[in-house]
Parts: C-alpha cells; sequence; structure tokens
C-alpha cells in the first residue's frame, strides 16, 4: 500500500492508497460531465502500465493525455496527467455502453426515483483482425470461474505460432477469461477477466471485451441477466454544460476519424445548439479533435481554454518539488 499526498487549494491530504477500482458517479440531464482531471507525479519505477493500474485507467488513455511522455520511463518528477474526466455518452443511459475509441465501459445502474448512478472503466478490446464488433446485444449468462473453449480460429493462430492450444481451458491462472464472464447473446463475445491485466486499455483480445479483475468483479455483481449491452465506436463526445460547449476527442492512432466522424460530431454539436446557442471556435475544435487527448476541452468561442498546468500545480513544480520528490503525489 503506497502513502499518497492528495493536494486541494486550502489543504494538503496524507491518505493511504490502494489501487482504485469503480469510478462512480451520480449525473443529470443538466451534468453529464463527470470526474475530474488530476496530475500525479512519477516515481522511478513508474510506467504509464502502472499508473494505469493504480488510478483505474487504461495504456492508451495515459498515452493520450500525455503524448510527450515516454508511456515506460515517464522520468522522476515528471507530471503525468490522469484523464478521469469523462463526457457521458449520448445514449438512452441505461445498461452497459461501451465506447471502442476510448476503450471504456459504462455502466448505467437502474434509475432510482432522484437519483442517476453511471460506472466507468478501462478495458481492452480486440486487435488488428479481430476487432470488436458494434452491436446492440444483451447479457444472457453470467458465468464464475468460467472454462475457455478456444474457437478454431484462436486454435489455427496459435498452432502457426507453435504455440498449441488444447480443446479447453479449465478456470485457473493460464485461463484468459479470469474469475467471472458475462457472456453476450452474440455468439462468441464476453465481458470477462483477464489474466494479463498489464494490457487494459489496449487492442489485444480477440474481440472480448477484456477488464482487471476487481472491476469486472464489481460489475458482475451489479449486472442482472438480460441488461442491454450498446457497443460503439465513438471518437467524439460534446455537450454543453451551462452556456459553455465541451468536445472530448479520442482515436490519436486512428487516421480516419477526421473523414468518417467528426462530422457526425458536428452534427450533433449543431443539434445542441438549437435550445443552447454558444458561440464556438471551430478552428479550435478541429485541432482538439486532430490532437484527440481524450479530456473534455471547453470549444467555447471567447472562454478560457485549460491550461498546461493548474496554478497550484506551478507553485508546487517552481518551489517545493525537490522536497517532495520521494513520495506520490496527486493534485
Amino acid at each position: 500500500m503506497k502513502l499518497l499526498k492528495i493536494f486541494v487549494p486550502v489543504l494538503i491530504l496524507v491518505v493511504h492508497f490502494s489501487s482504485v477500482s469503480a469510478e462512480t458517479f451520480s449525473y443529470n440531464d443538466n451534468r453529464i460531465i463527470v470526474g475530474s482531471l488530476h496530475t500525479v507525479i512519477a516515481q522511478p519505477e513508474d510506467t504509464f502500465i502502472s499508473i494505469g493500474q493504480e488510478f483505474a485507467l487504461g495504456y492508451e488513455e495515459i498515452v493520450a493525455a500525455n503524448p510527450d511522455l515516454d508511456p515506460w520511463v515517464p522520468g522522476e518528477g515528471r507530471l503525468i496527467k490522469l484523464p478521469k474526466q469523462f463526457i457521458l455518452p449520448s445514449a438512452n443511459y441505461e445498461g452497459i455502453y461501451i465506447n471502442l475509441a476510448e476503450m471504456r465501459i459504462y455502466y448505467y445502474l437502474p434509475r432510482a426515483e432522484d437519483e442517476h448512478i453511471v460506472q466507468t472503466y478501462p478495458i481492452s478490446i480486440g486487435r488488428g483482425d479481430w476487432l470488436t464488433p458494434r452491436a446492440d446485444a444483451k447479457v444472457i449468462e453470467k458465468l464464475v470461474a468460467p472454462t475457455w473453449y478456444p474457437p478454431a480460429s484462436v486454435k489455427r493462430e496459435h498452432e502457426l505460432a507453435g504455440d498449441p492450444l488444447p480443446a479447453s481451458v479449465p478456470p485457473g491462472d493460464d485461463n484468459p477469461l479470469g474469475k467471472y464472464a458475462l457472456q453476450l447473446d452474440l455468439p462468441g463475445y464476453f465481458i470477462h477477466g483477464t489474466n494479463r491485466p498489464e494490457g487494459i486499455g489496449m487492442r489485444v483480445t480477440h474481440g472480448c471485451i477484456r477488464m482487471r479483475t476487481a472491476d469486472i468483479e464489481t460489475l458482475f455483481d451489479k449486472v442482472p441477466r438480460g441488461t442491454s449491452v450498446t457497443i460503439q465506436y465513438k471518437p467524439f463526445k460534446v455537450a454543453i454544460i451551462s452556456d459553455v460547449a465541451y468536445l472530448e476527442a479520442h482515436g490519436r492512432d486512428d487516421p480516419s476519424i477526421m473523414a468518417n466522424y467528426l462530422g457526425d460530431a458536428i452534427r450533433e454539436l449543431s443539434e445542441l445548439l438549437v435550445t443552447n446557442p454558444v458561440a464556438i471556435d471551430w478552428e479550435y475544435l478541429v485541432q482538439v479533435a486532430k490532437e484527440a487527448r481524450g479530456i473534455p476541452t471547453v470549444i467555447s468561442l471567447g472562454k478560457k481554454q485549460q491550461p498546461q498546468f493548474t496554478a497550484l500545480e506551478r507553485k508546487f513544480l517552481n518551489s517545493d518539488s525537490e522536497k517532495y520528490s520521494s513520495q506520490k503525489y496527486i493534485f
């Protein structure tokens, strides 16, 4: 368990910290941006994978938010942005919503009368020729300690690599499904755990949705059979909150997003502008879309953009960074 120091504007809090699991937020129709941005000071042993495991983020999320840092050796004392703020995907806010572009799953809990709750987790998705399909599905079975039956295509891949697979893999450390699995009504597809947590936030699966063990355990306990599952590829998310427009962009390694998806985002934004007239900085909108940092960013004309570092972070960097170099801090 690591000793973590949390910075707030008035107090410095010292707290004991262990790995974060589910991010749980309340929301409503007027508050669909949840969470907040943070910064952590890297320690000598840190990598983006270890930072992701510690702060409930995926690898690619951290890479996108910190394009100038080396993911494997970010450097002791360097500030690492933690993109822990999200525009909720536009949907009916029910069931499970998987956004392939941001490699993140959202679970909208059944609504109480005056309480709307969403939980979100980083995921891994299909790679190369094994792309995770876009689909509307539902959970048809919940499996504890599942046995894995490798499909013929996966067995052929392993045979060509000189690593033949058995007809079935029993529960245990060698089982890629992990300890829990939600079976979908898409034949052969699951939302499941993993025996390789270092791959969370990457395109590394054979098409299934992979989650960290603690995350799938939490989700498994809450999701009933019959829950709807929406799987979409949505690199751009927009919102207008209190007369301020935001864009959250993903897919920095996808050369098709500008041509194939930015138009959809502009149309969605234009629909919001009908009832929420706001002046948009269209040139900056395009810049944010191209950079694809995965962070909700103000695109309203004349509004102050988010600085690279906050005033509190600058004060820390300019005065006390050497004093605290042996500790891990989060702003």
